[in-house]
């Protein structure tokens, strides 16, 4: 597990952050958003990690495409470029 560098961004650009789902909210929507208290420091997984070696893998077998890795994770199945 890599440990990215801890961004406290939330408090500050909350006012922003609401005007901008206010202005793109539907208006068949309610939209809001709530501070629920909790957080967790960002992290990314390796790309050479057991489990992804693993979804690669299977991914390879299933389409005969090498696997898309992406910022938020691996896209296991479906087109893969």
């Amino acid at each position: 597990m890599k440990l990215l560098p801890v961004l406290h961004l939330a408090v500050p650009f909350r006012p922003q952050l609401s005007r901008h789902v206010a202005a793109h909210c539907p208006p068949y929507a309610r939209c809001n958003l709530t501070a629920l208290g909790g957080s967790a420091h960002p992290w990314t997984n390796p790309r050479d990690s057991l489990g992804n070696r693993a979804a690669a893998a299977v991914h390879r077998a299933v389409s005969g495409k090498e696997p898309v890795f992406l910022r938020c994770g691996t896209r296991p199945t479906g087109d893969s470029g």
